[in-house]
């Protein structure tokens, strides 16, 4: 038997060795309700979760929005600051040349 065969094999005995566990639980008379109420408190949780996740996921959203915001304007105040010191700096170069002819 070649390793592929093999690996089919043990996969094919776990999954059914979990299969077979799960619906021998599930159909136990003295186990059900157990399992059954588990198996409900469980996905209570999971909905629970999911709009807790869901909800702190919408306000990330809306911060990365205004951090965006935030730093569009920013850039912005910084391309204005650059322009207005290069305007100075070509005056203040002109200035010199002027008084250097003089």
């Amino acid at each position: 038997m070649d390793t592929q065969s093999r690996n089919s094999l043990i996969y094919g005995a776990v999954a059914g060795a979990i299969i077979g566990g799960a619906v021998g639980i599930l159909l136990s008379p003295q186990q059900r309700p157990k399992v059954m109420a588990k198996i409900e408190d469980t996905a209570d949780f999971i909905k629970e979760a999911g709009n807790v996740l869901n909800e702190q996921g919408m306000m990330l959203a809306d911060k990365s929005q205004e951090v965006a915001g935030v730093i569009k304007d920013s850039i912005s105040v910084a391309k204005d600051i650059k322009d207005e010191t290069q305007t100075a700096a070509q005056g203040v170069k002109s200035e010199i040349s002027n008084f250097k002819q003089s």
